[in-house]
């Protein structure tokens, strides 16, 4: 796994899907997604997933507060969207870490550790989500992945 610094990720154009989701829930959501978005004649890019911070609900089971976020094939967005989608015309990281990563879907929550611990070690300081980046979401076995792992660093130096 190697980490590249000053990074930059720029998309234009994406449908926006933000919930409070239980993590074995995730492909489920996606494949309702890519469902939804077929209905409407849309074809899938890329999958972008922010995750903004997690929470237990009464029964103590752990709900993460995230964001997918859908780059299309084509960019043209649908004139009429289900209500839970909004319209995000850009996204723009500068000054970014990202981590590439391709390999068995288990080993990712360690991707992320090793992210963390490189943000420690330097004293770097996060200041944006976790964006992962999926491209071709759909063209992968559910046991592989193949993502871009991005989080905006503050250039000041305190």
């Amino acid at each position: 796994m190697k980490i590249t610094e000053h990074r930059e990720l720029h998309l234009f154009s994406l449908l926006s899907k933000r919930s409070d989701f239980f993590p074995e829930d995730l492909v489920n959501e996606l494949g309702t997604i890519k469902g939804v978005l077929e209905k409407l004649g849309c074809s899938i890019y890329s999958i972008i997933m922010a995750t903004y911070g997690e929470k237990t609900n009464r029964e103590g089971k752990k709900l993460v507060d995230g964001e997918v976020l859908i780059e299309l094939e084509d960019g043209k967005i649908p004139e009429i969207l289900p209500e839970e989608y909004i319209i995000k015309h850009e996204l723009h990281l500068v000054n970014a870490l990202c981590c590439e990563y391709e390999g068995p879907s288990h080993v990712l929550p360690h991707i992320y550790q090793n992210l963390t611990a490189y943000i420690g070690e330097r004293k770097l300081q996060p200041i944006t989500a976790v964006y992962t980046l999926s491209k071709q979401p759909y063209n992968q076995s559910k046991d592989t992945v193949h993502v871009q792992i991005y989080v905006g660093i503050n250039p000041n130096v305190v």
